[in-house]
């Protein structure tokens, strides 16, 4: 019976741990071609891309496993509405 107490939690919790694994994945690989392909960016891109990895880093010390989802699906949709699709 304790499983069933807890299993929410825990369903929670993991969810919770893939999200912040997945983010720091997009983190690592966004920084990574920043640094080996800087001439693809225009100008301002780099600081709006940076504002978006602070912000998705902050989403990840949240202990809600939808907060980084949820920022993924916002910038999702901001950049895909911006005039430079980043």
């Amino acid at each position: 019976m304790d499983a069933l107490d807890h299993g929410e939690d825990d369903l929670k919790a993991r969810r919770l741990a893939e999200n912040r694994v997945e983010a720091m994945r997009i983190v690592t690989a966004t920084r990574k071609a920043m640094t080996q392909d800087p001439e693809l960016l225009e100008a301002g891109d780099h600081a709006r891309i940076d504002a978006a990895i602070d912000a998705l880093e902050q989403a990840t010390r949240a202990d809600d496993p939808g907060a980084s989802t949820t920022w993924s699906s916002s910038s999702t949709s901001r950049a895909k509405t911006s005039p430079h699709g980043a």
